[in-house]
């Protein structure tokens, strides 16, 4: 009786066994798996060596840079909601694919000081490329989850053999400005969730993130300092938005989550700052939604930031790159002259 038990309980294990190997097969056919590795597949496929410009960042840098259109050999190292401590992690395994004097662009967003890490599925997909010391919280089982058995990383992945998902792109382009206005106040209240705020105009949560600031601040600071150290030169660099999606953010609020934190740091790199440049915040044309660049947006926001830097003189002193009329309205926006980002008073 007792083996007939356990030849049952061996013939039950197997079958699961071949279903989920099964399972897996077809998963990897889905689109969700296809739109979770579509961002990784630049790192899969071997980022290249002798690179003359590259990027960090997170969503904002991922669509804003596209060195293939500028013809130069560039690569952009953004991810979704990847934080600093990855950059500078990203930056550190990749060391050695930069050629000697190359720039390197620590792209910088509104809320990125903000944010530590982020757990759960964001995490998941540095599992695919980088080793296991750089990976926070580093799980064996979530590595094999990512590794061998994806359909097995969440619910939705063994729904999609089922059910897959429809849509083929991360992100959408807007029709029309009743639907950009849309996607522009789904974002804010997304933020406001993660980040516990009422809305982005109130400067007051900045004061109990403070130690959330000062870990970055950091971060920046060992990223600034990692980039000379393999022979190239930092560049920070605010990528724009549209005037829908800055018109949620009140100055106060921005000096403080964004503006102070870059000043703070003390890092010796120049700032170009396109916030709230005008070649882009009326384009729309320019842009997926109200905050990301589309195709065309990003192939000419890689441009001027490229012919941007060539005349930069990028040395020990930090410096400011950027045309008067944004200085001025920094200035007539509220930030007073010692507050300009990357000016020292």
């Amino acid at each position: 009786m007792l083996v007939d038990a356990l030849l049952v309980v061996l013939i039950v294990a197997m079958a699961l066994v071949a279903c989920v190997f099964v399972a897996n097969v077809r998963y990897l056919g889905t689109n969700h798996w296809k739109l979770k590795v579509l961002q990784l597949e630049k790192y899969i496929e071997e980022v290249p060596r002798e690179l003359t410009v590259a990027n960090l960042g997170s969503a904002h840098a991922r669509e804003a840079f596209d060195y293939q259109a500028a013809r130069v050999k560039g690569f952009n190292f953004a991810l979704k909601s990847q934080t600093l401590s990855y950059d500078l992690a990203i930056l550190r395994r990749y060391s050695d694919r930069f050629a000697t004097g190359a720039i390197v662009i620590v792209a910088i967003a509104p809320l990125l000081f903000a944010v530590v890490h982020y757990p759960g599925q964001n995490n998941r997909m540095y599992y695919h490329f980088l080793p296991r010391e750089d990976i926070r919280e580093y799980s064996p089982l979530i590595a094999l989850q990512e590794r061998m058995l994806p359909v097995l990383s969440s619910k939705r992945a063994l729904l999609s053999v089922v059910r897959d998902a429809s849509v083929t792109t991360p992100v959408r382009q807007c029709t029309s400005e009743e639907e950009r206005e849309e996607e522009a106040l789904c974002m804010e209240q997304a933020w406001c969730r993660n980040f516990g705020l009422e809305n982005l105009k109130d400067a007051a949560p900045a004061e109990r993130m403070a130690s959330e600031f000062e870990v970055n601040r950091k971060y920046l600071r060992e990223i600034v300092e990692q980039i000379r150290v393999i022979g190239a030169k930092p560049a920070l660099v605010i990528p724009p938005m549209t005037d829908v999606m800055l018109n949620r953010f009140s100055d106060a609020f921005l000096k403080a989550f964004m503006y102070d934190n870059i000043v703070k740091s003390g890092v010796d790199a120049p700032v170009l700052d396109y916030l709230r440049d005008e070649r882009f915040i009326r384009r729309h044309e320019f842009f997926l939604d109200s905050e990301l660049l589309n195709g065309s947006g990003s192939s000419e926001f890689t441009r001027i930031v490229l012919n941007d830097l060539e005349s930069a003189v990028i040395t020990s002193q930090v410096q400011l790159v950027n045309r008067e009329s944004h200085l001025g309205s920094a200035e007539k926006d509220g930030f007073g002259s010692s507050q300009k980002v990357g000016r020292k008073p």
